[in-house]
């Protein structure tokens, strides 16, 4: 607060609505700089005492004087401190000025202001600044006619030290957020570029340069099909686009984990069957009969197909079953190309009843050959076609290496198959691969102990402690599955069971759709040079797709994954270049009938077991 003089100072009232413009603020900003001045008087200013609380520097910035004032004119600037205070409830900042301050340089401005005319013409030429901002009011000491203090707001962002801090601190933090944004959509976006490109296909019987060919989208254009495998794929028009992964689920462990807790569950009944396996097992069949809420739904279930209509099997993966997404949408799509579709769940999935010691593996086909004997005495007069996934597409290939040219199946597609569990098993040792593997254990272990009442007192090398804290795949298989198949040890059970040892031996036509950036089914597992020599095979790997994902196309990202049309496509493309019948295979009539006989005599309690089944 400025101390006033003896006599009683005069307070001239001023406009306190001003407009500032933001010159004026920006020019009030920069300050006053000590070593500057304008023209000065013959008249020398008493000492001033003023409530110093900061400089003018410290809030405003040094000093820049106006154009107006000419060079040699300045002088040494006196009493160019600011203090704060309290004027008509305004907290201002108060500057004490005389007539030697370099403020003081023009009151022309001023001079419409009646009030302040007698200090016009005392100072003769000189005033306040037009730069500063002016609010409050003018105070005149009249018994010098040289001092006067006028209130001066501070800048709006003017803080305190501390007040300084706290916003260069809350800047910073307000820019993190959107580096990191910038970052991630940087990241996303090249992510996306890279995996944005054709499709690598192989054809079983032909030679590379063919298949290049069908990538760039030339077909027949230089090479004439001999085998049937290549005429259906010169017939699918997704192998000649390019694949286009959804935009920012390009990442293998995003996406696979995206599609299997956010993809939409159609909503689908289903009747269960439930076969008697020769050893006392049990193998339970889902048939669809109706869908969701919508007639139109419940108009497609419910049509009757034509005797001859093509049967799809479809095979889930590791402890999957029919309430899995991706295997709903596949039968869902079937089901409206006019197909019969049934759900084969392993021993112990999906609900399914154990009754005997013994889960499924990746190594027994004999349930595979149970079902498709089955479906065949129940649909004789019609095709079978299946399709597997991950661990279920492992067993199909198996099953069709080992049967051959016996198997009643007319066309199979294999997605997302590890073929060798050797390097899957290394995979989930590895990284974010072991999230995996605790994960398939945890499922492993809910389904075991369901069931654990059955191995109770069993001996010999099973380990079911291990077996009931198994924190890996590998344990579990180690204490349970190794010993009941079999094997000698765990590693030999991999080496064994992996379907690269029979992928030679498919004779029928057999589509593998691999991801290349597939976390559970590496990708340097494929045995490519073995699929492209067989000529029943061929192989499409997408760029992306993560293990059961494949968010891409149409139905991204919440919709069925993008190889569902092309798996239709493959099947209605078999159908049309072999429109007969069922396919005559010259199947072992002896070990099919005695199959056959097991599966009948047990036909009143597959009934009595089969049940609506609804899931949603």
């Amino acid at each position: 607060m400025v101390e006033r003089g003896a006599a009683k100072s005069q307070k001239i009232s001023m406009g306190r609505d001003h407009s500032l413009r933001q010159g004026d603020w920006k020019a009030s900003q920069q300050g006053l700089q000590a070593g500057t001045g304008s023209r000065t008087e013959a008249f020398q200013a008493p000492a001033v005492q003023t409530t110093r609380s900061k400089s003018i520097t410290d809030i405003y910035g040094p000093y820049v004087p106006p154009p107006s004032m000419q060079a040699g004119e300045a002088s040494e600037a006196v009493g160019s401190d600011r203090g704060v205070e309290r004027l008509k409830g305004t907290e201002v900042g108060v500057t004490t000025l005389t007539q030697s301050s370099p403020e003081v340089a023009d009151l022309s401005a001023f001079k419409s202001n009646e009030s302040i005319s007698a200090v016009s013409e005392t100072l003769s030429e000189t005033s306040l600044p037009s730069h500063l901002p002016r609010r409050a009011s003018l105070e005149v000491n009249p018994s010098t006619n040289l001092t006067f203090s006028v209130g001066v707001a501070p800048p709006l962002s003017a803080p305190s030290d501390s007040g300084n801090d706290a916003y260069a601190a809350f800047s910073a933090f307000a820019v993190l957020p959107l580096l990191l944004v910038l970052v991630i959509s940087w990241l996303t976006y090249s992510s996306y570029r890279s995996k944005r490109r054709p499709l690598e296909i192989r054809i079983g019987g032909q030679d590379s340069e063919h298949a290049q060919d069908l990538e760039k989208g030339n077909g027949r254009s230089k090479h004439q099909s001999s085998t049937l495998i290549q005429q259906i794929a010169e017939r699918l028009p997704q192998l000649k686009e390019v694949y286009k992964p959804y935009p920012g689920l390009t990442n293998r462990h995003v996406e696979t984990i995206f599609a299997a807790f956010f993809r939409k569950l159609p909503n689908v009944r289903f009747k269960r069957e439930c076969l008697a396996a020769p050893d006392g097992g049990t193998v339970a069949l889902d048939w669809p009969i109706h869908g969701g809420k919508r007639a139109s739904d419940d108009a497609m279930w419910g049509q009757e197909l034509p005797a001859g209509a093509p049967v799809l099997i479809l095979l889930p993966g590791l402890t999957g079953g029919s309430g899995d997404t991706y295997v709903r949408h596949m039968l869902v799509r079937a089901r409206r190309a006019g197909f019969h579709t049934v759900v084969f769940n392993s021993r112990g999935c999906a609900d399914s009843p154990v009754t005997s010691p013994q889960f499924y593996s990746a190594s027994f086909t004999d349930d595979m050959r149970m079902v498709a004997a089955h479906v065949q005495q129940r649909f004789p007069a019609s095709k079978l076609l299946a399709v597997g996934w991950s661990l279920g597409a492992n067993i199909l290939v198996r099953y069709l290496g080992q049967e051959g040219p016996r198997t009643p199946i007319a066309a199979a597609a294999s997605l997302c198959n590890p073929f060798d569990l050797v390097k899957g098993d290394e995979g989930f040792r590895t990284g974010f691969g072991k999230v995996y593997d605790q994960s398939l254990a945890k499922s492993l272990n809910r389904i075991f102990k369901k069931h654990a009442p059955l191995f109770e007192g069993i001996g010999g090398d099973y380990n079911i402690p291990l077996v009931a804290t198994a924190k890996t795949v590998r344990d579990f298989d180690e204490g349970l599955t190794r010993v009941c198949f079999g094997f000698p040890s765990v590693d030999e059970y991999y080496r064994q069971s992996s379907s690269i040892n029979n992928i030679q031996d498919v004779a029928v036509p057999l589509m593998c759709i691999q991801a290349e950036d597939d976390p559970i089914a590496p990708n340097d597992g494929i045995p490519r040079e073995k699929i492209q020599a067989n000529p029943n095979t061929f192989l499409v790997v997408t760029p992306a797709g993560g293990h059961l994902g494949w968010i891409a196309g149409e139905e991204a990202p919440l919709g069925a994954p993008w190889t569902d049309p092309l798996v239709m496509d493959f099947f209605k493309t078999f159908l049309e270049l072999q429109p007969s019948g069922r396919r005559d295979t010259p199947i072992a009539e002896q070990e099919v009938g005695k199959t056959l006989q097991e599966v009948n005599s047990s036909g009143e309690e597959a009934l009595e077991l089969s049940q609506s089944w609804n899931k949603r």
